[in-house]
């Protein structure tokens, strides 16, 4: 079974593989495997080719989703701001998110951590290079 979930993503027991990369490093038998969040596959499927080449010493990677990713609560936040236009969008840090949604960009509603990344950038680099450091 190839699980796309995050429940399997960081357990050492569970390989984390890109099948179209590296399906051949699943252990003989191994019954599930799990894959990286979508913004990690795209990366590495975008730069294996790329490591044929030579050593890549270091990647800028920017990614940019959408607040559906957020749920039900922060798309109601988004109709919400949005319907109070024209005008500004709203400017006040209520509601889920805690920082205006219409109109806006912004690092990731999840919080910073000591390395002062947001989890969903760790997540990116422990996915893409194997590393599980949470």
């Amino acid at each position: 079974m190839v699980d796309n979930s995050s429940a399997f993503r960081m357990r050492d027991d569970v390989p984390l593989l890109v099948p179209e990369i590296n399906l051949d490093a699943a252990p003989k038998g191994a019954k599930l495997i799990s894959v990286p969040n979508c913004s990690a596959i795209i990366l590495l499927m975008a730069v294996h080719p790329l490591r044929s080449l030579g050593t890549i010493e270091r990647l800028i990677v920017s990614t940019y989703q959408s607040a559906s990713g957020g749920g039900a609560a922060v798309m109601e936040e988004l109709r919400e701001a949005t319907a109070r236009l024209p005008g500004r969008p709203r400017l006040s840090a209520e509601g889920p998110c805690r920082i205006p949604t219409a109109f806006n960009l912004f690092s990731h509603n999840t919080a910073i951590g000591p390395t002062g990344m947001n989890e969903e950038e760790a997540k990116v680099i422990e996915e893409s290079t194997g590393t599980r450091r949470r």
